[in-house]
């Protein structure tokens, strides 16, 4: 599966769990492919800023830079997430851990397309 392949299927299965997704252009998405919002039952929007690797290999850290590097430090109800399913190394796993970013691996995959 392409990358692009691979963002339209996260997208795809965003939107089956009731997200409002949106894709970045290619060429201008420094380090973000997907904006996912979504509602929680008291009305405050919660905003995913979602980067998509579909690697053979684990992640690692330079992915979780780039996504921390573009988002807004700013935004209030936002959360980094990295999509992988070959998993992070250690390094990736850590760096993301003191930002607040999510890693997605196969097994969380698995988990949100049931």
């Amino acid at each position: 599966m392409s990358g692009v392949e691979f963002e339209e299927n996260m997208k795809k299965l965003l939107e089956q769990k009731k997200w409002k997704v949106e894709t970045t252009p290619l060429t201008r998405d420094e380090g973000i492919d997907l904006i996912a919002r979504r509602d929680d039952d008291i009305g405050v929007e919660t905003t995913l800023y979602i980067q998509c690797k579909n690697h053979a290999t684990p992640v690692g850290v330079d992915a979780i830079r780039a996504l921390n590097g573009a988002m807004s430090k700013d935004a209030t109800n936002t959360r980094g997430v990295v999509v992988c399913p070959s998993g992070f190394s250690n390094y990736a796993i850590n760096f993301a851990k003191d930002r607040g970013i999510a890693l997605w691996d196969r097994h969380y995959l698995f988990e949100l397309s049931r």
